[in-house]
């Protein structure tokens, strides 16, 4: 279904407005560790502050969602100023000679390309690719498991660097599981735990089964929040496959182990089914319940109005009460994603003055915060 990814995002925090590289913060040291961990590679970009076609690349091409997308997947990344700090001794074995230069690094440091120079968005991506290719999530844990090995915290580790490229983990939990593991073991509980992802599956009955020998690792607080996340994940499924049986299934899962939140559960569940299947009526007579329930929490009335935006995006009426909502959530908290997404809505509404404050108020806070302003740049030359 088209209109489904835009759902998953805005379940993933509504990262979308924030794209880009996501860099390492951390030592080159630790990069590798991470690296060797997670079963990705490394990009370093070697930049120096005076350096203008750093500055054009840190502004117009690592913000781009497109490059984030394949670099937050394939890549631990990381920014070094050649000229102070690590950068110093980071020379000392990968020569610099001008900036920016683009590293490819495999996790033991070793260099797979140096490239010399700025690039634009298509050429990085690119280059992102060409390398990504050859990377194997956890190809070691992979090698192990493949003959045969279970033991649970090997199999953990494969399934963190598989998480971490955002490979499909059902076959090697679902694999392990047959094993009958002992579930007095902590990298046993934590697998179930994390390879909970449907509620249609003997991996979710097992971790229902099993909730009191969970509840010595987790909170009640993580357990309640891992069935609704398992829970919302059904809501999804059955809109990508017209399935609403599926959908009254995971409400009665949050209802028989969350008593208390069953109703909000429903109201959010409603909403995101109705937005998938786009039944523009079904979203309003939901979304009224759900703003009204939600209405101290701006983040929910962003997440109503974003699913509007995104869904509906010709709908005149449906965009024109998305537009009350975020105007709630900006009064309730001055927040740029929340400035952004009003003028995009605006702009869908043909408010291009207003979209054109709005868009720009949403830069301002974006600057101070820090965040990538690309998107919100990109929208500003079009109103």
């Amino acid at each position: 279904m088209k209109y489904l990814l835009s759902i998953i995002l805005i379940l993933s925090q509504l990262s979308a407005q924030a794209d880009g590289i996501e860099f390492f913060s951390g030592t080159f040291e630790e990069a590798k560790a991470t690296a060797q961990e997670q079963g990705k590679i490394i990009f370093i970009d070697a930049y120096a502050v005076w350096c203008g076609p750093c500055k054009r690349m840190a502004s117009s091409v690592f913000p781009d969602a497109s490059v984030g997308e394949i670099y937050n997947m394939h890549y631990i990344s990381m920014k070094i100023d050649m000229e102070k700090g690590e950068g110093l001794t980071f020379r000392e074995k990968y020569p610099v000679t001008a900036f920016p230069t683009l590293f490819y690094l495999d996790a033991e440091g070793n260099i797979l390309e140096r490239v010399v120079g700025a690039q634009g968005i298509d050429g990085f991506k690119n280059l992102g690719l060409k390398h990504a290719k050859s990377v194997i999530p956890g190809k070691n844990f992979a090698a192990e498991f493949e003959k045969g090995s279970r033991d649970p915290e090997l199999v953990y580790r494969y399934l963190t660097a598989l998480n971490s490229a955002k490979k499909s983990t059902s076959t090697v939990v679902n694999e392990f599981l047959k094993s009958q593991p002992d579930m007095n073991n902590q990298f046993t509980i934590q697998i179930l735990f994390d390879g909970s992802v449907e509620a249609d599956s003997k991996v979710f009955e097992l971790f229902l089964n099993n909730k009191k020998k969970i509840s010595e690792q987790y909170t009640d607080e993580e357990i309640e929040e891992k069935i609704r996340l398992v829970a919302l994940n059904s809501v999804i499924k059955a809109a990508e496959y017209d399935y609403p049986e599926l959908a009254d299934e995971a409400k009665a899962i949050v209802k028989k182990h969350s008593p208390g939140k069953a109703k909000k559960f429903n109201l959010e569940a409603d909403l995101i089914y109705y937005a998938a299947v786009q039944n523009a009526n079904a979203f309003q007579n939901t979304a009224k319940d759900f703003t009204k329930t939600f209405g101290d929490e701006p983040y929910k009335l962003f997440e109503a109005s974003a699913l509007a935006e995104k869904n509906f995006p010709k709908d005149l009426k449906v965009l024109n009460e998305a537009e009350t909502w975020i105007a709630k959530a900006i009064k309730k908290e001055s927040n740029f994603r929340y400035f952004h997404l009003q003028a995009l809505i605006q702009e869908k509404l043909g408010q291009n003055a207003k979209a054109k404050l709005s868009a720009e108020q949403a830069l301002i806070l974006a600057k101070e915060k820090g965040e990538p302003t690309f998107q919100i740049e990109k929208l500003l030359k079009t109103l």
